[in-house]
């Protein structure tokens, strides 16, 4: 059981999560960009990405992520990176 806004919340016999969901969405570019660049001037950066893909992200009227996938899909490249299996990324000259 829990309470939101002064209501009693049941979904069944199971408790609501005690973190809100509300806690883990980035809404809009400007907050994926702080997350994950901390630069929330960066927004261009998240479209391109966006769009290309190379980012866990959704449309919710706007532009979302969640930052628990964000955290695992940057670990999961990190230890893809960590063992060699990172894609090579050659420079534009």
């Amino acid at each position: 059981m829990s309470t939101m806004s002064g209501y009693e919340v049941r979904i069944g016999a199971v408790p609501l999560p005690s973190k809100s969901v509300n806690d883990d969405v980035l809404v809009g570019a400007a907050a994926i960009a702080l997350f994950l660049f901390g630069d929330k001037r960066l927004t261009r950066k998240v479209y391109y990405l966006a769009e290309e893909r190379k980012i866990p992200v959704f449309r919710l009227g706007g532009l979302c992520a969640r930052r628990s996938t964000l955290t695992t899909w940057l670990q999961r490249h990190e230890a893809e990176g960590a063992n060699g299996n990172a894609p090579v990324v050659e420079k534009r000259q």
